[in-house]
């Protein structure tokens, strides 16, 4: 873990949220993150800044966009200032899901805060993920969705991610790059990378306890959204609405499917 010089600290514009959906992509997070939202008052998601697109109501992609600590402490503040309209008895949740594959984010955020006077073991993460496989093709069909230019083969996607993955998991390089140093390239949020949950936790688990985290399922929240929303709140230390009876799980307006 990097120490800081104090002086490199800016002052805060807000207090920093303690929890993070981390995602998968693809795995219904924003489906699970309006449930949140809608259920919980008390959950706040803060608001994107001027000339930000408006997903970043959502997801901030703070710490999968600074590579070193350097530039994510300097960035700090204004990542704060988007939660400045929250009220002072609410939780803060970034809902970023490339955080979750992101390979240098757990290393990045720890210290980050950590250096900024914030007790990382206070943080709560919740990570729903789904079938790899069936997450891959999920995110394969989004692609083609989104991109116009998008032209890979479903073939092409997997002979590529494969050999990517194999690297990453031997700490090589991949077209000269080391996929385990921060770089701003490709950091494993691929089609086939991102479903390797193994790897990504264990880089998780390096920084952060354990206990932190709770990992639920994409067929979990679909069965039983209220259990699942009961729990995270219970995890994210948020008293449990017992008025609450049922809910239902929004699906996207794009796709056809449940919303990431």
């Amino acid at each position: 873990n990097n120490v800081v010089s104090p002086k490199m600290a800016e002052p805060v514009k807000a207090s920093p949220p303690t929890t993070f959906l981390l995602g998968c992509v693809k795995c219904a997070s924003t489906s699970l993150f309006d449930m949140l939202l809608e259920r919980e008052p008390r959950l706040c998601n803060g608001a994107a800044l001027d000339a930000e697109p408006e997903f970043f109501n959502k997801e901030k992609h703070f710490f999968d966009y600074h590579a070193d600590i350097e530039s994510a402490m300097a960035g700090f503040p204004d990542y704060t200032e988007h939660f400045s309209s929250c009220p002072p008895e609410s939780l803060a949740i970034d809902g970023t899901p490339n955080y979750f594959c992101d390979s240098h984010v757990p290393s990045i955020m720890h210290d980050v805060y950590a250096n900024n006077g914030f007790d990382a073991a206070k943080i709560r993460f919740i990570a729903i993920l789904r079938d790899p496989v069936d997450r891959a093709i999920s995110h394969f069909h989004h692609n083609q969705r989104m991109h116009s230019d998008y032209t890979m083969t479903w073939e092409q996607v997997v002979d590529s991610g494969l050999e990517k993955v194999s690297h990453w998991k031997d700490n090589t390089t991949y077209e000269g790059l080391s996929l385990f140093k921060p770089q701003r390239v490709d950091r494993m949020c691929t089609l086939l990378g991102g479903g390797a949950y193994d790897l990504h936790l264990k880089e998780w688990f390096s920084h952060f306890e354990p206990s932190q985290f709770l990992i639920l399922t994409m067929p979990q929240l679909l069965k039983s959204p209220k259990a699942i929303t009961d729990a995270i709140l219970e995890h994210v230390g948020l008293p449990v609405n017992q008025n609450v009876t049922a809910m239902e799980v929004p699906k996207s307006n794009s796709g056809g499917g449940y919303k990431r």
